[in-house]
């Protein structure tokens, strides 16, 4: 075929596509080899900002009260202070004769806890101001959670004064030198 033909037929090719109301098909600049683009730095998985979930922030508190880990879970950096007091006096409190200075503290940390539960199970937000979420279903695990902390506390209080009852009362006290007959040895001959 001579170049005037394939031109001819190229003419006739785009007068029937036009015919149809089609356009003739355009040609495509070549594509440029361009060099690939740099991968993008990896999104931080774990932002600041994240809605925390009530739920998590009571179960820490629960399970977890005197390290302030759900303090540390909403943002407050007074939870994760807490958290590395607690850690190295968990460990002092298991070592003899170093026990008594880590008591105080542990008893400190304890009772923060105590109160802590009860003050975050109000609590909206976190403490960037972001509103925490939670469902029906997590509201009602929370009120179970607060019922039985409550109870864990009075049977605590009421293991605590029996303890105080039994040593004060009976117990370690009620030894007497009137209860040993003199007469019976452990050796006694009388047979």
């Amino acid at each position: 075929m001579t170049p005037e033909q394939e031109n001819n037929n190229e003419q006739q090719a785009q007068q029937t596509v036009a015919s149809y109301g089609e356009q003739p098909p355009v040609s495509q600049p070549p594509v440029s080899q361009q060099p690939p683009a740099a991968p993008m730095p990896p999104q931080d998985v774990g932002d600041k900002h994240d809605p925390k979930s009530r739920l998590a922030m009571m179960l820490f508190a629960f399970f977890a009260a005197p390290s302030g880990l759900a303090r540390g879970y909403i943002g407050e950096t007074s939870g994760m202070v807490r958290f590395w007091i607690y850690i190295p006096t968990a460990f002092l409190s298991a070592i003899p004769f170093v026990n008594f200075l880590a008591a105080p503290v542990m008893l400190v940390l304890y009772v923060w806890g105590l109160v802590d539960f009860f003050l975050l199970k109000g609590r909206q937000q976190d403490a960037h101001g972001a509103q925490m979420y939670s469902t029906n279903r997590d509201e009602r695990v929370i009120n179970y959670l607060y019922i039985v902390f409550i109870i864990l506390i009075a049977i605590s209080i009421l293991a605590v004064i029996a303890a105080i009852f039994v040593i004060v009362v009976g117990g370690i006290g009620s030894f007497s030198f009137s209860d040993y007959n003199s007469d019976v040895t452990p050796y006694s001959s009388s047979y």
